[in-house]
Order: C-alpha cells, then sequence, then structure tokens
C-alpha cells in the first residue's frame, strides 16, 4: 500500500467530499471539523499508505485513543489472535463484542428517515457526537 499512488486526474476526493457535505453538513457539529475532515480530500498525499496514516492518526488524536502506530515494511503474525485482516466483511457476522448488541443510539443525519446505523463510521460519530465521541467510545470498551 506504501508504494499505491494516488490518482487525483478523476477528481475521486471532490466527488467524496461533495458527498461528506452533503450527508452530514447539517449534523450538530459539522462546523466545528468540517475544515479539518476536508483538508484530508484537498491535500494532495503522494500515497494511499500517507492519506490513510494521517487519517488514522487525526481520529485516534480526536477519540484519545493510545495506541502507537508503527510502520512496517513486511506483515508478520505476532498473534494470531489479534491478527484481524480476515475477519471484517459483509459475508461473515462480526466478531467483535459489541457488549451484547445494544450500542446506545445517538442522533444521526436523517434520523427522521432512516433507522440508527450502529458501528457507521468514525466521521460519523465525529460530526454527531463531537468531542461527546471519546465518552460513546469508552463506555462501551468496558
Amino acid at each position: 500500500m506504501e508504494e499505491t499512488k494516488i490518482f487525483y486526474d478523476e477528481k475521486w476526493n471532490k466527488r467524496a467530499w461533495r458527498s461528506i457535505y452533503s450527508a452530514y453538513g447539517k449534523s450538530p457539529y459539522f462546523e466545528f471539523y468540517k475544515d479539518d475532515i476536508e483538508n484530508f480530500f484537498t491535500k494532495k498525499y503522494s500515497s494511499l499508505f500517507d492519506m490513510n496514516f494521517y487519517i488514522i492518526l487525526y481520529f485516534f488524536k480526536k477519540f484519545n485513543i493510545k495506541t502507537s502506530l508503527i510502520p512496517t515494511t513486511n506483515f508478520e503474525i505476532i498473534d494470531a489472535k489479534i491478527d484481524f485482516r480476515n475477519y471484517f466483511s459483509k459475508e461473515k457476522p462480526s466478531i467483535i463484542e459489541d457488549k451484547d448488541n445494544n450500542n446506545e443510539e445517538y442522533i444521526q443525519c436523517f434520523d427522521d428517515k432512516l433507522p440508527f446505523f450502529k458501528n457507521l463510521s468514525c466521521i460519523d460519530l465525529l460530526f454527531n457526537l463531537g468531542n461527546n465521541c471519546y465518552n460513546y467510545i469508552n463506555f462501551y470498551k468496558k
């Protein structure tokens, strides 16, 4: 992934930002974080790895996650119990325990038309809960 270059000629980044803006523009905390998130789509990263790395670091900081990210050049399985590469798919049920499937619901965009979607995205938490996303995440870690 470090060598995967991003092709900007098709303007995918502008379309992606417009989609986020359209979906979350009226969310409670959009104005507080929109410039940060938009920057990920206006800045020209040299590789997909760089873009993903900086996005992950941003959300770690916003969610107060104290985990180090150490890039490596090759993948080694240190502990098979924490190798989650093949566990996330639509076809398989989640192996991540989420307290008996009872995530506390919060107001999401379009909640008057759509049901609550748990575990939707980092952006959803940030734009809808703001600084409270830290408390939301930590409540479910216990």
